[in-house]
């Protein structure tokens, strides 16, 4: 089976030295070639610039882009041809927001997949609100006010979980949508830092991903025996054979986890599903070097992890944006054990990548929902001074302005 991801390259083209600026938009990454190319270019003239997410509804074969300028297109994900607008004017445009928040700022962070036809959408304002797939209509706001959400993923038992930032600049929390205490809770340690995202990570043997390895999976494994039914192949070689149960047998107890993308901290930590031990799970390469490259972030430097998918081999792969911004490309696909050991670099040298998703040859296999990196932590991560910040936002605001209709 081939394995292609989709990435999507977060700072545009912004000098003629960048070394390969032909990777714009959503680029095409092969996994077992590290070969790059370009899907989707960004496109200035429709507002397809700072992509922040992308997801790919494996039923339709249709990819949703989001992005700071306000507005979440959506594409063939066999093709990468536009599909029909929802805006007049604008190939491809699926949702906007209303033009005054543009204006102030606003821009959508991240996407996540329902299941039931809808896409959840997080913003730089602190919303989130459910989209219909087969509209573009937004239907009631699930949360309001949030500070910096920058990721989102579902539960074992179907709950929302939301990472957010610290509004007073601390380590921020993993909220559960509508619990009264946070699932992670603020200032813990290790933190949940700005841009740092949840995944849950379902056990190897929880074979009916209900959140624990017990008596049910045993039941999976034992109606998909002698197939090649990815959910009871434990040890991920193909077929469902008697390993798989030694998998079950040795695992029973063991729980789904929450790993976290830390972006200001370098590394990938685990915690229990609630949120009561958090550990480092592993290091993000390359070594941070000294004395910094002058595009670094002296405060934080961080190669800052940004997405997380789990492959059908059981291994994850983690994107970064990068030690420092274009034309400085420093971004990679990294790929990691379930334990946390390195396992090598799929491709590095790439401009800053904010997010990942299995093309439609891959998607459908174990894939960890994806969202995207806090577009603003992202931007400050990456060695944009506060002054910097304001101008860009200032210009995709003035930009969409003038490209929605009024």
């Amino acid at each position: 089976m081939a394995l292609d991801v989709f990435a999507t390259s977060f700072f545009p083209v912004e000098s003629p030295a960048d070394p390969d600026p032909t990777l714009t938009g959503v680029l095409k990454i092969n996994v077992e070639t590290g070969s790059v190319s370009t899907f989707i270019p960004e496109s200035p003239q429709t507002g397809f610039i700072y992509p922040t997410d992308v997801v790919v509804d494996s039923g339709t074969n249709r990819m949703y882009v989001s992005t700071l300028s306000g507005l979440i297109f959506h594409f063939d994900a066999l093709t990468g041809a536009p599909l029909e607008s929802n805006i007049p004017g604008l190939p491809g445009a699926f949702a906007a927001l209303p033009q005054a928040e543009v204006e102030q700022g606003n821009g959508y962070n991240n996407l996540l997949l329902t299941g039931d036809g809808q896409v959840l959408v997080a913003t730089a304002f602190g919303s989130i609100t459910p989209y219909e797939l087969a509209t573009g209509a937004p239907a009631t706001n699930l949360a309001d006010g949030l500070p910096y959400p920058s990721g989102m993923a579902y539960s074992p038992a179907g709950d929302l979980l939301v990472s957010v930032g610290d509004p007073f600049g601390g380590p921020g929390a993993v909220l559960q949508l509508g619990a009264e205490d946070p699932l992670v809770p603020f200032g813990a340690t290790p933190g949940v830092r700005g841009g740092s995202k949840p995944f849950v990570v379902y056990a190897a043997a929880d074979y009916n991903r209900d959140g624990v390895v017990n008596e049910p999976d045993y039941d999976v494994w034992a109606a998909a025996y002698g197939t090649d039914d990815p959910a009871a192949d434990g040890n991920f070689d193909g077929v469902v054979d008697a390993a798989d149960y030694t998998v079950w047998r040795d695992a029973e107890g063991e729980e789904a986890t929450i790993v976290i993308t830390d972006l200001n901290g370098n590394q990938l930590t685990q915690y229990t599903m609630d949120g009561s031990f958090g550990m480092e799970l592993a290091i993000i390469p390359p070594a941070i070097p000294d004395p910094l490259p002058d595009t670094a972030n002296e405060a934080a430097p961080s190669n800052s992890p940004s997405g997380l998918l789990e492959t059908p081999d059981g291994t994850f792969l983690v994107s970064t944006l990068g030690l420092t911004r274009r034309p400085d490309n420093r971004g990679a696909l990294i790929e990691f054990g379930r334990d946390g050991g390195l396992l090598g670099t799929i491709v590095e040298g790439l401009p800053p990548i904010s997010a990942i998703a299995f093309a439609p040859e891959s998607v459908g296999v174990a894939s960890v929902p994806e969202p995207s990196v806090v577009v603003l932590a992202a931007i400050a991560m990456v060695g944009f001074t506060l002054v910097e910040l304001l101008v860009v936002v200032a210009i995709i605001g003035i930009l969409v302005a003038l490209l929605l209709p009024a």
